[in-house]
């Protein structure tokens, strides 16, 4: 076995469901639900969890082999954890899973829990005599296929639920609960269905040996019955009760296929067969556990009569009669009179070496489990689940109760109480329906709803002038009303006050959270017109938006008085130096932690070095800058020698190497540039001039190689005509 439990409370008794923040306490492991027609089933889930979380999700991964491949990537599933549960309903195609739950807090994992193999499939109820319950010792051996499972626990007297839900796969140890034994032929046809239908395979069986059809019809109604071999009374209600707990439990929590019916042999032997009469029995056995179960569950249904070397017509017509009754859902089963003959004890099939029996029977049960059937037989699709209500005491507990039509099995505690109540622990119960069909409540974990009076959170208990201060209420509650009578989860104030909400929790019980005092904190003188100064290098004031030449600084004070100074640019301190062009303000703090409004914002520009100016003979006495920044004034060397002149064109006055640099001014700040590469100026000592035509400016140019004053000009034209 792959677990040792055998009751479905024992799941929240082993020490790892103790240890965990997270519990699922349905599908249980190895679980299969029908399929429908269209190989799409669902996988039913409910568990707990000690905490209110922001979010539960599911995923799926497929065995496909001897691999896991994802199916259902991690999707939100119904979260209740306010209440300490969630559920959930996954829409599936026929297949073999392995199912997480993880509990998302924020952006975290807060706890994981997983079930290794659940599956959508087919779900089969075995029912008859003892060629369908099995014989110890005949050689029935069990699947090879992982996918085949059966209920793993044997009851005798199964006449009332037990709410076992633990499975097992069927291997040759196998007893198939609960009345099943050995794996039988059924291991056999587990490993065929599921290797032709790629989905897996549930087994239950409720047969009985030595049982005739009036057995099963009169118990069926109440009659005491007795062992028609033995001639001793059957326990009361059996064996009808058997099959139809089987059902009750099984069927309306995982679904079902059909019911596989295997009898006839004790009608012919030693019963005395009267074709109508039986007839009548299994008319009245397949009506009235219907009736019982509230739906027309189909039926496969053997031709079988061989019993002690004796065959009987008359039990096989009466057989054909109820498989070919119209519009009674009834399959045609194998017939078996026939198959593994001679017969390991005169009735019962058997494996031997040289006679497989057994092998035999499950093949004809293979033969009539085919695509025909299962494409035409309506499996019963059931919704196991339903919800516990919460409502809470005048004792401020939480009272746990059905809603209507439904009625207690047993709590997961065993407790038999109609209804539950507390502060803590974990809940759910098994449930019948007003049918008296099995159902499983939702799991409530009592620890996650908040059984204290909630506190207001806040970061703060008071309130700087032009803000709001955001009151919340504590998670876990709901329809909250403030003392101030909004109505919302959390509140903004501005006004001082003593406040306070009242709110329920998840089990609708009233709380009022504590009293909390806010008060208004006044804005003190310093911090009502914040201040920057600027200061040069030289240590004087200038004024906003002036500027710095590259590698000088600014130095920036903010107004006194603060705790604390927070810049825009997330400088911290009242005093800083600026080596870059900025725009910047500040905010700053003041007990018992309030902050200023903005100051104003101040703007300081660094101005990057100009470039040096390029020097050129403007003519043939004159150097001029040719290129280079604006400038209000030009520096001229020669031979690195500092000239007095200060235009943007020089007179040579000696021969030498020529440089200049300029000079710009903006903002308040006056830049000089690089020096500029030399050019060579020669000297003419001997006063001369030169005239020429300059044609960028469209003039006669007219230079000397000294300066001049009081210069006249005589120019002749072409006609010999003279202007001064």
């Amino acid at each position: 076995m792959r677990r040792s439990i055998k009751l479905f409370i024992s799941l929240l008794l082993t020490g790892q469901a103790l240890s965990a923040q997270i519990t699922l306490s349905f599908p249980t492991e190895r679980s299969v639900f029908q399929r429908d027609l269209d190989n799409e089933g669902s996988i039913y889930i409910s568990g707990s969890i000690d905490k209110s979380v922001e979010q539960i999700e599911a995923k799926l991964q497929e065995y496909q082999g001897n691999q896991l491949v994802d199916f259902l990537d991690w999707t939100t599933i119904e979260n209740n954890s306010d209440k300490g549960s969630f559920s959930s309903v996954l829409k599936v195609k026929g297949g073999w899973y392995k199912l997480s739950i993880r509990a998302i807090i924020g952006e975290e994992v807060y706890t994981t829990i997983e079930l290794n193999k659940v599956g959508v499939g087919e779900v089969f109820i075995i029912s008859g005599q003892s060629n369908a319950q099995g014989v110890p010792g005949h050689g029935g051996t069990g699947a090879k296929d992982d996918r085949v499972n059966c209920s793993d626990f044997t009851d005798p007297d199964f006449r009332s639920p037990n709410a076992d839900f633990a499975f097992r796969q069927l291997g040759d140890d196998a007893d198939i609960g609960p009345l099943g034994l050995t794996p039988w032929c059924w291991g056999q046809v587990g490993d065929s269905l599921v290797a032709r239908l790629g989905v897996p395979i549930m087994f239950f069986n409720a047969a009985l040996t030595r049982t005739s059809s009036s057995n099963w019809y009169e118990s069926s109604v109440g009659i005491p019955t007795k062992d028609a071999i033995f001639q001793g009374l059957f326990a009361p209600g059996a064996p009808y009760q058997y099959l139809n707990t089987t059902i009750k439990q099984y069927a309306s929590i995982f679904g079902l296929r059909s019911i596989l019916w295997h009898q006839g042999e004790t009608d012919t032997y030693p019963g005395v067969p009267v074709e109508e009469v039986l007839y009548g029995y299994y008319k009245g056995l397949i009506e009235n556990i219907r009736s019982d179960f509230g739906q027309n569950m189909a039926w496969m249904f053997s031709r079988v009569s061989f019993s002690e070397a004796r065959t009987s017509d008359i039990v096989l017509s009466s057989q054909d009669s109820i498989i070919n009754k119209p519009d009674f859902n009834i399959f045609l089963g194998p017939s078996t009179d026939d198959l593994g003959q001679p017969r390991f004890d005169g009735v019962h099939f058997g494996n031997t070496p040289n006679l497989k029996g057994i092998e035999q029977l499950a093949e004809s049960w293979i033969d009539k489990l085919n695509s025909g059937f299962f494409g035409a037989c309506q499996p019963i699709i059931s919704n196991p689940m339903v919800d516990l209500e919460v409502n809470c005491t005048e004792d401020l507990q939480a009272s746990i109760t059905l809603s209507d039509g439904q009625s207690i099995y047993k709590w997961n505690d065993g407790n038999m109480d109609t209804y539950r109540v507390g502060r803590s622990g974990i809940f759910w119960a098994n449930v019948f329906d007003a049918k008296g069909n099995s159902k499983i409540s939702n799991t409530l974990n009592l620890s996650a709803i908040q059984f204290e009076s909630p506190t207001v959170s806040l970061d703060n208990d008071f309130i700087c002038e032009g803000e709001a201060l955001l009151l919340s209420s504590e998670n876990g509650f709901q329809n909250i009303l403030w003392s101030n009578q909004e109505g919302t989860k959390s509140i903004e104030v501005t006004e001082e006050g003593v406040y306070n909400y009242k709110g329920e929790n998840a089990a609708g019980c009233v709380y009022q959270s504590n009293d909390q005092e806010i008060y208004n904190v006044p804005v003190p003188d310093f911090a009502k017109s914040p201040t920057i100064l600027i200061r040069d290098q030289n240590g004087l004031e200038v004024d906003n938006g002036s500027g710095f030449c590259a590698g000088g600084w600014f130095n920036l004070t903010a107004s006194e008085g603060f705790d604390a100074y927070i810049w825009s640019d997330a400088f911290n301190g009242q005093n800083r130096v600026l080596d870059s062009t900025a725009i910047l303000s500040f905010k700053g703090s003041y007990e018992p932690g309030c902050f200023s409004r903005e100051s104003e914002l101040v703007s300081v520009t660094e101005f990057l070095a100009s470039e040096a100016p390029t020097l050129v003979h403007s003519g043939k006495y004159e150097i001029s800058i040719f290129s280079g920044d604006l400038t209000d004034k030009v520096t001229w060397y020669i031979n690195g020698t500092l000239l007095p002149e200060t235009s943007l064109t020089i007179k040579i006055t000696e021969t030498g190497i020529y440089t200049a640099a300029v000079r710009s001014t903006k903002n308040g700040a006056s830049c000089i540039s690089a020096v500029s590469e030399g050019l060579k100026g020669d000297f003419f000592s001997t006063a001369n001039s030169v005239a020429y035509f300059d044609s960028e400016s469209e003039a006669i140019q007219l230079e000397t190689s000294v300066n001049q004053t009081n210069v006249k000009i005589k120019l002749i034209d072409i006609q010999g005509r003279i202007w001064t």
